[in-house]
């Protein structure tokens, strides 16, 4: 594990004792820049979000998007890396656990 990763982003885990190792974190950070190739505006929305800590509810209210909208938009965000992810020979050290 990758205490200075965990160190990073613990304010967004809210006390669950999750993290992943630097290979992960590799893999994950080269499907958000294939996210932000292809879909920009997605990648800033998941960027805001999970690194930022900005709330759904407050991108929204920034784009002036409806909260069903912004939910769609997240689950394609959320797709696309999901996509990436189950690539063949694609496989997180954090799932094997």
């Amino acid at each position: 594990m990758s205490s200075a990763l965990c160190r990073t982003y613990e304010h967004l885990t809210d006390g669950v004792d999750l993290c992943c190792t630097d290979n992960d974190a590799l893999i994950i950070d080269g499907c958000m820049a294939r996210l932000k190739q292809k879909r920009p505006n997605e990648y800033d929305l998941l960027f805001s979000h999970y690194v930022k800590g900005i709330s759904k509810r407050a991108l929204g209210r920034k784009l002036k998007l409806s909260e069903g909208m912004i939910r769609i938009k997240f689950q394609m965000a959320e797709g696309f890396v999901e996509g990436c992810l189950s690539m063949p020979d694609v496989r997180l050290e954090m799932d094997s656990k």
